[in-house]
């Protein structure tokens, strides 16, 4: 006999009911942003925004810096690889 597969299956549970998000900074203290007056949410906001722009800011720099190197890295084995085929070239004729 067989039995169908949702027979086998227990419902999940409900949701627990939405609490409200808590901000790092007040989790100690039990408050969370329904309890933050208006402005210091919005001091936290610009606050975490700058954070942020500062971050992207930093990996443009750093993403810059790298694709300088990797050209000056390619310009150097370009020159090398030249280098030695030249070398190959001369050893060439002299056979």
């Amino acid at each position: 006999m067989r039995y169908p597969v949702s027979s086998f299956v227990r419902p999940a549970p409900a949701p627990a009911p939405f609490q409200g998000v808590v901000a790092p900074e007040s989790r100690a203290s039990g408050m969370d942003m329904a309890d933050t007056p208006p402005n210091d949410a919005t001091a936290r906001i610009d606050r975490a925004l700058e954070r942020i722009e500062a971050a992207a800011a930093a990996r443009a720099f750093a993403s810059e810096r790298l694709a300088r190197r990797h050209a000056v890295l390619r310009s150097r084995i370009e020159e090398a690889v030249a280098a030695l085929d030249n070398l190959i070239a001369r050893e060439e004729r002299q056979d």
